[in-house]
């Protein structure tokens, strides 16, 4: 069963304590554990401590307990009754209960936290109205910086793999993403080791040699090995390529 109240944050190091409330306190102080260990508290005195001792040190103990209406004054009495938020005296950041007044959040948090209020189904409306439309650069770059450093869960990779099973590309896009039809430059193509090698590189690949156990182990992986007439093509392609890659680079060390 949930429990509102006020609670203290102590520390084995020195006197300075936290003072806050709470409508569920274990979920509360998941939640600030979780912050200090990322760095990312709304406290920086607190958050300071914890960067140069440990978490470790931190006692999380429960002063009492209240109705959630009765919760802001009963902070305000508490805050008052420690003066927590002198920093000579505690971490707290603001001296009003219920009020971050002076707090800087960053762009990000500040998205976080308007997700985090928002219910399940005004969360599909914003998804369902945001289908198809343009969003801005600034609207890009605030997502991009909600999303960054989130890990993804297992479910999330499984969804975003079963998404793109079967997916197949345009010959547009295709263009886009080969290098097919680009010009490079000749230093750029020589930096290609797939396509054009240095002399350097071809001579240690020519005084290569293999064991015998590894002659064996690339002569039974290639026995009934059969290639489609596409991959063929590919093959003849690239082994084309190569050729012309080769007089190419033979040109630019005669012409050096």
């Amino acid at each position: 069963m949930k429990k509102s109240g006020i609670y203290i944050i102590r520390n084995s190091v020195n006197s300075k304590i936290y003072i806050g409330s709470a409508v569920d306190f274990k979920e509360r102080f998941r939640i600030h554990k979780r912050e200090l260990l990322k760095g990312k508290h709304h406290s920086k005195h607190l958050q300071n401590f914890v960067n140069k001792h440990s978490i470790d040190e931190l006692i999380f103990e429960i002063i009492e307990e209240c109705e959630k209406v009765d919760l802001v004054e009963r902070e305000q009495y508490w805050l008052d009754f420690h003066q927590s938020y002198n920093h000579k005296l505690g971490f707290n950041i603001s001296p009003t209960a219920g009020n971050t007044f002076g707090t800087r959040r960053t762009e990000e948090t500040k998205l976080k936290m308007s997700l985090a209020k928002k219910t399940p189904s005004e969360l599909a409306r914003l998804k369902a109205f945001s289908i198809g439309r343009k969003m801005s650069d600034e609207a890009r770059a605030k997502m991009s910086l909600a999303k960054k450093g989130k890990p993804l869960t297992k479910e999330h990779i499984d969804n975003i793999r079963l998404s793109q099973r079967g997916r197949t590309h345009s010959e547009e896009t295709k263009k886009k993403i080969g290098r097919k039809g680009k010009k490079f430059t000749e230093e750029q193509r020589l930096k290609f080791g797939r396509y054009v090698r240095t002399e350097e590189t071809l001579q240690k690949i020519r005084g290569r040699v293999h064991s015998e156990e590894s002659r064996k182990k690339m002569s039974e992986s290639a026995q009934g090995r059969t290639f489609s007439e596409e991959t063929l093509q590919k093959m003849k392609e690239g082994r084309r390529i190569n050729r012309e890659n080769k007089k190419q680079q033979l040109n630019i060390q005669l012409n050096a």
